[in-house]
């Protein structure tokens, strides 16, 4: 009989080997194609043979993306996108995508009930009229709705704390689900749980807090300098601690505290030391829509992907809804292995980043 010094050392050893094999096969994977598991885009069309949608599936065939994000403007029926997304899963490429969409219930909700998907409550709604036991059975549903569709990626859920209430982005939306951090946590954690549950990723977000923000960094600079407390990190803390978290989705807000240069998004003092060092956060890291005015109207293309990139965030995420690029994906690639090349990005980053997300896809789809 084997004894247990053995059954260690054996252990051990296909701990070692599964290891070796790991970094072998990023080895022998090609930048190009680890940099496109880091390119998540937005796109037009409704189907696949849409003409509008040629580009994106010349990008998903030649492996230059890792996933996409579907908007209202993707969708017409339940029968129309369920097909679609079938479609893009069956085109021919090394690694699955991410396919993805901001369903959080409440205004943020892309299938909406005028195009027959059932109608979820905000978040604010829920936490207020639901227990998380009745809130975990809405959200399971919520999350079996997007599977049977094909969504494989929600992002949601807000764990913003409601400080501000008159916070255009989060609170007149009713998007967080309370003041009270330990409120947002319990129902966030039922959210992700729920999603779990029905095999659906979720996404924390927008760190580090935008619930205290006077304004709305989809239309223009964001600062929460003199608005932004603590207690908005508590919801990352703790569901970090408990291995609560997916993704987290960094949003493009401005503290000069923490740093007099950049927003989280593109800040290496924001990700990399306080999530990624102090938090321990180990997990991918999003940016939140790159085109979003906060960033488009303070950075160029160049600045934007290089600090995101270096900041710690693992996807880039273009919604390509108001600035439509053909060439978007190309140009990312060429402007990463330019910097690549100048040592201005480490390699390793981009090696590190491309494990989070193999890693992840592998254990959901």
């Amino acid at each position: 009989m084997l004894n247990s010094k053995f059954l260690s050392l054996l252990l051990g050893l296909v701990l070692i080997l599964s290891n070796v094999q790991s970094f072998s096969q990023v080895k022998d994977i090609s930048l190009d194609e680890m940099i496109g598991q880091m390119i998540m885009l937005g796109f037009e069309g409704t189907r696949i043979d849409d003409t509008k949608f040629k580009d994106i599936k010349g990008n998903i065939i030649q492996n230059k993306i890792g996933g996409v994000v579907f908007f209202d403007r993707n969708i017409i029926n339940i029968n129309q996108v369920k097909e679609f997304i079938s479609s893009i899963n069956a085109l021919d490429k090394k690694e699955p995508l991410f396919i993805a969409i901001d369903q959080e219930g409440g205004q943020v909700s892309r299938l909406k009930s005028n195009r027959s998907f059932k109608t979820f409550p905000s978040a604010k709604y829920v936490a207020q009229h639901l227990s998380t036991a009745k809130a975990f059975d809405l959200y399971y549903t919520m999350a079996i709705t997007l599977k049977n569709i094909g969504f494989n990626l929600n992002f949601a859920p807000v764990v913003d704390v409601d400080i501000n209430p008159k916070s255009p982005a989060i609170s007149l939306k009713n998007r967080s689900f309370s003041s009270d951090p330990k409120t947002v946590i319990n129902y966030a954690r039922t959210f992700v749980l729920a999603h779990k549950k029905a095999n659906v990723l979720t996404t924390l977000k927008h760190y580090p807090g935008h619930g205290s923000a006077t304004t709305d960094s989809h239309f223009g600079f964001t600062d929460i300098t003199h608005t932004w407390n603590d207690l908005e990190s508590i919801p990352y803390r703790t569901l970090i601690k408990e291995k609560s978290v997916n993704i987290i989705m960094s949003a493009h807000l401005f503290n000069s505290t923490i740093d007099d240069r950049f927003p989280a998004s593109l800040s290496k003092v924001h990700l990399g030391k306080i999530l990624r060092h102090d938090m321990k956060y180990k997990g991918i890291i999003i940016t939140d829509d790159l085109q979003m005015g906060a960033i488009s109207k303070s950075f160029d293309l160049n600045t934007v992907i290089i600090n995101a990139i270096n900041a710690g965030n693992d996807i880039l995420l273009f919604a390509n809804y108001f600035t439509l690029d053909p060439h978007l994906a190309d140009k990312i690639i060429d402007i990463i292995k330019l910097a690549i090349e100048s040592g201005v990005i480490k390699k390793k980053q981009i090696q590190l980043s491309y494990k989070r997300i193999i890693h992840l896809k592998r254990l959901i789809i």
